[in-house]
């Protein structure tokens, strides 16, 4: 019975590991997701995971959100991050929301969201913990004046 209680314990620890890492991803590939929409590039697929999907839901804007069976990581998939497709009609406005004819600076800025979103996160949960959990600071109490 004590084996099964501690296998309980571990999967716990791995449930918990896989929800926040999965938040921690989500933050990052939405960070891509946003600045790209910002730019005017069309997201193909929004993924939490890799592998097959097991979840999926297509928005007004054609993006296939879907959260996938391994989740460990995620992606954002652009039209046309690295070659053109063949398959689609060659239509001007299709081509002007392609990644790859984007100006440098909108690439690069799509590149680092994600990191700075990440940034912007830890900043944020840091102010959190410290609001709540933080000590004051009797600096002043101590000094003579």
């Amino acid at each position: 019975m004590e084996i099964f209680a501690n296998l309980f314990f571990y999967i716990e620890y791995v449930f918990w590991f896989v929800f926040v890492f999965s938040i921690i991803v989500f933050i990052h590939e939405f960070g891509h997701y946003y600045v790209a929409r910002l730019n005017n590039v069309k997201v193909d697929i929004f993924s939490i995971g890799f592998g097959p999907s097991l979840f999926n839901y297509v928005d007004k804007n054609d993006t296939k959100w879907q959260i996938s069976l391994v989740p460990l990581g995620g992606y954002v998939k652009f039209a046309g991050d690295m070659y053109p497709e063949k398959g689609k009609a060659k239509k001007e406005k299709y081509y002007k929301e392609l990644f790859m004819n984007k100006s440098s600076l909108q690439k690069a800025s799509v590149v680092l969201a994600g990191p700075i979103a990440n940034f912007i996160l830890g900043i944020f949960l840091f102010t959190i913990i410290f609001i709540f959990f933080g000590k004051k600071l009797y600096f002043f109490k101590y000094r003579s004046y």
